[in-house]
């Protein structure tokens, strides 16, 4: 049997680096979690103890960073599950209610189910990152179906259909789109996208939510979906299952996002303050710029400045809301930092303000307490005029 990793034609390295960054979360039922959650943490329905929770992430990672086939996955974890008691059907507490219930818990059906879905969806965050990297060389993503019997009709309706690396379809239905989904994505050059001739798909109006059910028991959870046309010209809908309407990539970068601001809080002022100019002069920062989604830790502030209005840390964080409401090309993001280290402070308003003059410019940074956090609200950069203007800003020019 070939191994997922050799379906996507992707190494290990870039998938295991995703599933690492996830922490164990123990859950009775997959729905008790949001799909950003799931992104962040590893977790299996109904395992409720961490020692079982363990064993299933330990034989994962392997899988993954080895390239297992799920045989070779079964035959490790298998009698694992056994020796812990944690196979076949049990009565057990539910985790829910409190109260004895017959559930299902190891079998081989349930490892085959927790070796693809992890696997591929590993495998398609590690991708995301990859051509996230290079959308100046390939700007065109094609989606691409498995072409056999067990593909479902409304995912190989999308087979072919090309959209930009920016649509904000991808947030969406960027696979896998379900249990046991095996789609992925191609990255095409210019050249490769209009040898193909094909139209280039617009999913800018396209996305709406539905309100769907997810269980016998009567439970809903909202799932978006996506209108497009068949090749026949007739409007179509593609829902996928709920849980699986988001981007596994998209959601891991926003945990790689906490887990970077934790690590500048932990380090010495000087070194968090070199290290958030380092990463803005990095591509990476000026990709997230054309796309921001979740958070980028910009600014390391004075301790005493974040006490003073209240707030925990120390280390800014720009929302991508933020960026793309200002328009990034206009915003001097990158110098942010200098801003901090070189300007003058004026608190108002529980704002700290942090204003630089440099000849007849003036670059200004905002930030402000949001709960715990330091919310870097505004970045500027005006004329000495215009900043005059300003009570504020005036006093410190």
């Amino acid at each position: 049997m070939a191994t997922i990793a050799a379906n996507l034609k992707l190494q290990p390295a870039e998938a295991t680096e995703y599933f690492r960054g996830k922490g164990l979360q123990v859950t009775w039922s997959w729905t008790d979690m949001t799909r950003e959650a799931h992104a962040a943490a590893f977790t299996v329905a109904k395992a409720t103890t961490l020692d079982v929770l363990s064993a299933i992430r330990t034989e994962v990672d392997k899988a993954i960073g080895e390239g297992q086939t799920f045989e070779a996955f079964k035959k490790a974890l298998r009698p694992k599950l056994q020796d812990l008691g944690w196979w076949g059907r049990q009565e057990v507490l539910d985790g829910e209610t409190g109260e004895l219930t017959t559930a299902q818990l190891g079998s081989n059906r349930r490892l085959r189910t927790i070796f693809q879905t992890n696997v591929q969806t590993a495998y398609m965050a590690g991708r995301y990152k990859r051509y996230l990297a290079d959308v100046e060389n390939r700007p065109y993503w094609r989606y691409v179906a498995i072409l056999d019997g067990r593909t479902r009709p409304a995912h190989r309706a999308l087979h072919g259909k090309v959209w930009r690396w920016d649509d904000p379809i991808w947030q969406v239905i960027w696979p896998p789109n379900g249990w046991g989904c095996r789609c992925r994505v191609q990255a095409l050059t210019e050249a490769e996208f209009r040898a193909l001739g094909v139209a280039l798909e617009d999913g800018s109006q396209a996305i709406s939510t539905i309100r769907v059910p997810v269980n016998k028991d009567g439970d809903t959870m909202d799932v978006q979906v996506v209108r497009y046309m068949d090749e026949r010209g007739q409007p179509r809908t593609f829902r996928p299952d709920p849980g699986w309407d988001y981007n596994p990539g998209v959601a891991s970068q926003a945990n790689l996002d906490r887990v970077m601001t934790g690590k500048l809080e932990q380090a010495a002022p000087a070194i968090s303050q070199a290290t958030v100019r380092d990463m803005a002069g990095q591509p990476q920062f000026g990709q997230w710029l054309q796309a921001p989604t979740g958070n980028w830790p910009l600014v390391s502030v004075p301790p005493a400045d974040a006490q003073s209005i209240g707030a925990a840390s120390r280390i800014g964080t720009v929302a991508g809301a933020v960026v793309r409401a200002a328009g990034a090309a206009s915003v001097d993001y990158a110098g942010a930092q200098l801003v901090i280290e070189q300007g003058i402070l004026v608190r108002s308003a529980g704002q700290l303000i942090y204003v630089l003059r440099q000849g007849e410019t003036v670059s200004i940074v905002r930030a402000q307490a949001s709960g715990d956090s330091l919310a870097v609200v505004s970045v500027e950069r005006l004329t000495l005029e215009q900043a005059m203007a300003d009570a504020d800003i005036a006093a410190a020019l």
